[in-house]
C-alpha cells in the first residue's frame, strides 16, 4: 500500500487532497500524508491512515477540514 491507494480514498471527500496524495512520490506526497495523519491522529504510513479511514466514522470529516 502507497500513498495513492489512500489518494484515491481522500479524493471522494476532499479532492485537492486526495490529488496531491496521488501525485508523483517526493516530498509533497510525505508532507501531505503527515499532514492526513497528524489531523487523524496516527501514525504516518498510509497503512495506518488506511485503518483510521476504515475504522473512524468522522475521519472522512476531519480530512475535509484539513481542504477547508
Amino acid at each position: 500500500m502507497d500513498w495513492k491507494d489512500i489518494g484515491s480514498v481522500i479524493g471522494k471527500a476532499a479532492p485537492v487532497l486526495g490529488s496531491v496524495l496521488s501525485g508523483q512520490a517526493g516530498i509533497i506526497v510525505s508532507a501531505a500524508g503527515a499532514l492526513v495523519s497528524s489531523k487523524l491522529g496516527c501514525e504516518s504510513t498510509p497503512e495506518a491512515v488506511q485503518k483510521v479511514l476504515t475504522t473512524s466514522p468522522d475521519a472522512l470529516i476531519k480530512i475535509r477540514q484539513i481542504e477547508a
